[in-house]
């Protein structure tokens, strides 16, 4: 219920039911199976990616900028293939963001990509947050933030980007953390109310109480057999099965039937008349 339910809007479209179906595992919750499809199209689109600036390198000849992302791009693609063995992708994610750490470290300590290869970590943050969640994605975007500052200020990396640009840089990258980590921290707020609100439903479902099917009742008496073969007067019955409060009155017929002189003298002074008025026709 949960899973059809929270997760129906990650999985409606087309390219999600694939990811889905091949990369998740059998038994994961919603939330699991979310983080799973974000990671696993996150590996999809920068695996071929890095092989593709893999190649740019060589073409233009920066071979030195080549073995670290290609290292980080064939781990992705093991991971990739064995992810839908996994219960979790808790070990894979946290293999591939210590690489690209160390991968773009590097990049930026040798000013890899023509001295560009800082914008690689802007996908850093957004990528953690909604991957790890808010406390471990806070622990790998402060390790990503130490790490830049000690390369771009403590580094012979200082020379290649100058120190305008590097506190620009941080300052930058300061800012696209905190709104990656206050988009999840909203989608993560509204799915818990979402959740509670659920829940709620399912509980309020579980106390409706109705009547199906055909009721043995008794022609004389009007008790009712219930599916244990036990007779009982029909207001105890519809007390137990239903959400109907009875009250009791009695009928003109049973009034005559068990009074008749008060019944005459209601029928001589008007008072039956308003107590029951006439059916419609």
């Amino acid at each position: 219920m949960q899973e059809s339910t929270v997760s129906r809007g990650t999985m409606d479209h087309p390219l999600s039911h694939i990811i889905v179906s091949y990369f998740s595992h059998p038994g994961q919750d919603s939330e699991t199976r979310r983080k799973t499809v974000i990671f696993a199209s996150c590996l999809l689109v920068l695996t071929p990616s890095i092989y593709l600036f893999a190649c740019v390198n060589l073409w233009t000849g920066h071979w030195q900028d080549n073995w670290p992302p290609l290292i980080l791009a064939t781990c992705m693609l093991f991971l990739l293939a064995t992810m839908r063995l996994q219960p979790t992708i808790t070990i894979p994610f946290r293999v591939i963001a210590l690489l690209a750490l160390v991968t773009l470290g590097y990049e930026l300590q040798i000013g890899g990509g023509d001295g560009y290869a800082f914008v690689w970590f802007y996908c850093f943050p957004m990528v953690v947050f909604y991957v790890a969640g808010l406390r471990e994605g806070l622990f790998w975007v402060a390790a990503s933030m130490l790490l830049v500052a000690a390369i771009l200020l403590f580094s012979s990396a200082r020379e290649i980007y100058g120190t305008t640009a590097s506190f620009r840089f941080l300052l930058t990258y300061g800012i696209v953390a905190v709104i990656s980590r206050g988009l999840e921290s909203s989608r993560a707020h509204y799915y818990r109310e979402l959740l509670a609100e659920k829940n709620s439903l399912e509980q309020a479902v579980q106390q409706i109480k109705t009547l199906r099917g055909m009721l043995p009742i008794c022609s004389s008496c009007k008790s009712i057999r219930d599916d244990q073969g036990y007779w009982s007067q029909i207001e105890t019955y519809l007390n137990d099965h239903s959400e109907a409060k009875l009250s009791h009155g009695i009928c003109p017929a049973c009034l005559e039937l068990l009074y008749p002189t008060e019944y005459a003298e209601m029928s001589r002074t008007g008072r039956l008349r308003k107590l029951f008025p006439p059916e419609k026709k």
